[in-house]
């Protein structure tokens, strides 16, 4: 939005995004590219209107998780109370216990917003997607949000699933292991005798 003149901002600004949206999820074929761009070009004008519309129809937004994602990195200043809800209904779809389960494209996508902004927090639910999925993708990305959003009571988990992991999932939990204290995580990575060379160059 930087390189748009103050009379195109002022005309974008006029528009009502909340019903160009609300009518592009309508359409008998949603029209994602309309709704991408809704989603992630304005997301710049933190229109938090948006955000109960995007809540509500978060299915329908499966194949557009990307936006969804860029969208949402735009309000990591709501109240803590508002931003707990959101982070309840964005992580809804992949808990392990549900009986339908959202893509793993929107799954990837979600955890990648906690994985980069630790204001979203909810370490609980993110250690039982680590837990419990059984995705190594989903596992990965989830050890990467914990990493970040997560303590070392979470990071303990690690121990147990690194032998388990895939050769890009073990390199998510040593990332993710930082929250553990520093000689402990020392002293566990020299007792998993690390050979790969990306693994040990991890600081």
């Amino acid at each position: 939005m930087d390189e748009l003149s103050s009379e195109q901002l002022e005309t974008i600004e006029a528009v009502n995004f909340t019903e160009v949206l609300q009518e592009a999820l309508d359409e008998d074929q949603i029209n994602y590219k309309k709704v991408t761009f809704i989603l992630e070009k304005l997301s710049a004008l933190e229109n938090d209107e948006l955000i109960d519309i995007v809540l509500a129809n978060l299915e329908c937004l499966y194949p557009v998780a990307h936006a969804v994602n860029a969208f949402f990195r735009e309000f990591e200043h709501l109240p803590a109370k508002q931003k707990k809800k959101i982070a309840d209904s964005l992580l809804k779809p992949i808990l392990p216990d549900r009986r339908y389960r959202a893509p793993e494209y929107y799954a990837i996508w979600i955890l990648d917003l906690f994985a980069h902004h630790a204001a979203w927090n909810h370490a609980s639910q993110l250690l039982h997607i680590f837990r419990d999925t059984q995705s190594q993708t989903i596992k990965r990305y989830a050890a990467l949000a914990i990493g970040n959003c997560g303590s070392r009571s979470e990071a303990l988990v690690f121990k147990e699933h690194i032998a388990a992991a895939t050769s890009l999932t073990r390199t998510a939990i040593l990332i993710g292991s930082a929250k553990l204290a520093r000689d402990e995580r020392t002293h566990w990575r020299r007792s998993l005798t690390l050979s790969d060379p990306l693994e040990k160059a991890i600081p």
